[in-house]
């Protein structure tokens, strides 16, 4: 077997190689060495690179426009126009259509309008998200190739000069100006000849000047110098507006510029030379102990702040590297703004980096409602052009703060008193009592225990609360819970009645002796029990306490009814006989209400008449003739009135 191979342990050197490694690509993914025309680009109808870049360099803005008809209409009428007198109509119209401040592109109008629509889109989110702007206008391409014998060129632009887009309306499309960036050369493509083809134009760095701005001829032609000599390779002098980005090139070259210079930053300095080592750092500041260290004189947090956030602020302060976590809403904002203010109090400048440009935006939004607006320059947002970083600039040397040392220290000792106090409140909260725990420790495990069971125990009240009593107590509480879980099903014991507090041998034998006796009664009750039932001719079987009573119940109610016939128990049909009984019942309680109806207008003795004579003799009344029926009617008024309670509520019976 062969031995294996020895891999060399990483230097700094190399550890930076391979960051710029990866932070270079010079492969044919990048649109900078690899330019297509896809729906991210789109071509400009250019006459004259160089007069395109002198009038965005002077300002001047463009509108664009799809591939003009005349192209379409008139190209056959042109070509005769240029043979005959050597002028070509296409570009006298484009040059026309430049002087209008209107470029025109290739572009049916339905395929511009779809890629100017996703160009400023994507323009727009890297700008808000990252700060960043990725809109160029190229100018000038090389066409390469990786080898001789490659099959097809590549195409890769020369010169970028930034652009914004704007959308006013959509009657109005867009247009297009120079932004406020400086024009760049394709700095990647510098690499990619020095690296792959040992080829460095020189000339370029800085770039040549006009009265304008960059004077692109020069610039062309350095490049045609360079390549002359190189079979396949030329320049095209073409204009296409696309997205570009140079992020990952401008962390390269400030490691291939810079590495000395970003070395002398301790952490830059650990991460290259002995990253595999602890971090030497101070020691982070005490959580407990904040109020002791730091004075409110000497804290200038702008915002409410706990005592995590206040350690990372006097963290920061001290000069200690670290890593904020925290997840969603938890105050990193607030205490980045807390951070940057305790700074700038204590005479720091502060470079507040982020990935994204919303954080950014959050933390200065806090700043300005702070009244820390004039000490922040924006350089993330659409405030970053020339003039606004001027007008930024204007206002911060016209902005007087007030001078208040003797406010802000009255300011200061009130809030130390005040701290003072509330921390005595926190010591005392926390402090062990006689029990040996604290206050805090109880009302925790209250909340823990808020929703249980609270089962009412009344303890004995002697002696002091201290830690040997309360150990006495949770032993107590400990021995309980076993005797419960021993006994899972307490709840149906029939000794939960029981509410002798303690126990003795006499109390035992008395128990004995009452349980005797219930033994002794209950034979007594199971066979009386069963004789009833024997009698009644009902199912036997085991009785429970409900069925006792039960039992007890019907036998009363049997023994109540005197006047019961005895024939109703000899009945076979226990069904009939028991429809029987509910017409009985319900005839009965209609009598009764009847009686109770007279008895309310009548005394006893009314019940002692026949009624049915009474009757009788009323009827025989109504068929004779008037003065014999009035004498009738008032002779059984007058048996009535003997009875009744009031003679004057009887009904007249004479009418």
């Amino acid at each position: 077997d062969l031995p294996p191979l020895e891999t060399a342990a990483p230097t700094p050197v190399t550890r930076l190689e391979v960051w710029k490694r990866k932070l270079l690509d010079l492969s044919l993914r990048n649109r900078l060495l690899n330019f297509r025309d896809t729906q991210r680009a789109m071509q400009v109808l250019c006459p004259d690179l160089p007069a395109i870049e002198d009038a965005l360099s002077d300002g001047e803005r463009f509108t664009v426009h799809p591939r003009p008809v005349e192209f379409d209409e008139g190209w056959r009428a042109g070509e005769i126009h240029r043979q005959r007198t050597g002028d070509d109509l296409a570009l006298e119209l484009l040059r026309g259509e430049f002087a209008a401040h209107r470029l025109r592109t290739p572009l049916p109008p339905g395929e511009l309008d779809r890629r100017l629509v996703q160009i400023y889109r994507e323009a727009r989110t890297s700008l808000e998200e990252n700060g960043a702007n990725t809109v160029y206008l190229a100018l000038g391409f090389l066409s390469w190739r990786e080898t001789k014998s490659s099959p097809e060129n590549r195409y890769a632009p020369i010169l970028l000069v930034p652009l914004e887009i704007e959308r006013r309306s959509l009657q109005e499309g867009f247009s297009l100006r120079r932004g406020d960036d400086e024009p760049v050369v394709n700095t990647t493509l510098l690499q990619l000849l020095a690296k792959d083809h040992e080829l460095r134009i020189p000339g370029l760095d800085p770039l040549p000047h006009d009265e304008h701005g960059v004077d692109v001829r020069a610039v062309m032609q350095r490049f045609r110098q360079a390549i002359r000599d190189i079979d396949g390779w030329e320049v095209i002098e073409a204009a296409f507006i696309g997205l570009f980005s140079f992020t990952k090139f401008l962390m390269w070259r400030d490691l291939e510029v810079r590495a000395e210079e970003l070395q002398q930053n301790r952490v830059v300095r650990h991460l290259i030379r002995t990253p595999n080592e602890p971090f030497e750092e101070t020691a982070w500041p005490d959580l407990e102990r904040l109020d002791e260290t730091h004075l409110p004189q000497a804290t200038y947090c702008l915002l409410s702040a706990d005592s995590s956030q206040l350690a990372a602020v006097y963290a920061a302060a001290a000069g200690r590297s670290f890593v904020l976590h925290g997840p969603p809403g938890t105050g990193k904002s607030q205490t980045i703004t807390n951070l940057i203010a305790h700074a700038l109090a204590d005479g720091r400048t502060v470079l507040f980096v982020s990935e994204k440009a919303a954080a950014l935006n959050v933390v200065h939004r806090r700043l300005v409602d702070c009244g820390l607006g004039p000490f922040c320059l924006e350089l993330h947002s659409n405030k970053s052009h020339k003039i606004e970083v001027l007008r930024q600039f204007e206002e911060v040397l016209q902005f007087a703060a007030p001078r208040v040392p003797e406010e802000w220290a009255r300011e200061a000792e009130r809030l130390t008193a005040l701290r003072r106090g509330l921390n005595h409140y926190v010591e005392a909260l926390h402090r062990p009592r006689a029990t040996g725990e604290s206050l805090f420790a109880a009302l925790t495990r209250l909340m823990e225990l808020r929703g249980g069971p609270s089962p009412r125990i009344a303890w004995a009240a002697h002696g002091p609360w201290d830690a040997a009593r309360l150990e006495l107590l949770n032993a107590t509480a400990r021995e309980l819970q076993e005797t419960v879980q021993r006994q899972p099903h307490l709840a149906d014991s029939p000794w939960q009645d029981v509410t002798t507090p303690t126990w003795s041998l006499a109390w035992r034998e008395q128990v004995e002796e009452a349980l005797g006796r219930l033994q002794l009664a209950t034979a007594a009750l199971a066979a009386a029990a069963s004789e009833l039932v024997a009698l009644l001719q009902l199912p036997a079987g085991p009785w429970s306490m409900a069925g006792l009573g039960g039992l007890f119940d019907l036998s009363r109610a049997v023994l109540g009814a005197a006047d019961l016939p005895p024939t109703l128990l000899d009945q076979d049909d226990w069904q009939l006989t028991a429809a029987l009984l509910k017409q009985w019942i319900t005839a009965g309680r209609h009598r009764d209400a009847l009686r109770a109806a007279l008895l309310a207008r009548y005394r006893p003795e009314v019940l002692q008449l026949d009624a049915a004579v009474l009757q009788e003799r009323l009827v025989e009344t109504d068929q004779r003739w008037a003065l014999v029926r009035n004498r009738g009617r008032k002779a059984v008024a007058s048996e009535l009135a003997r009875c009744a309670l009031d003679a004057r509520a009887l009904p007249d019976l004479v009418a």
